[in-house]
């Protein structure tokens, strides 16, 4: 359980990642490295937001 007082920074900073996240992806950034099996499972986890 996260503490209430932790929510708002919480997801001031969400909010700001998410941001620089589309900005990669706008800018043709590849991803994340993924172990093997997980990049096989899930092609698209490398670039996705979640």
């Amino acid at each position: 359980m996260l503490p209430e007082r932790l929510h708002v920074p919480l997801q001031r900073h969400l909010k700001t990642v998410k941001a620089q996240h589309e900005t990669d992806c706008a800018e043709g950034v590849r991803g994340v490295h993924l172990p093997g099996a997980i990049a096989e499972k899930s092609p698209n986890a490398a670039t996705e937001w979640r």
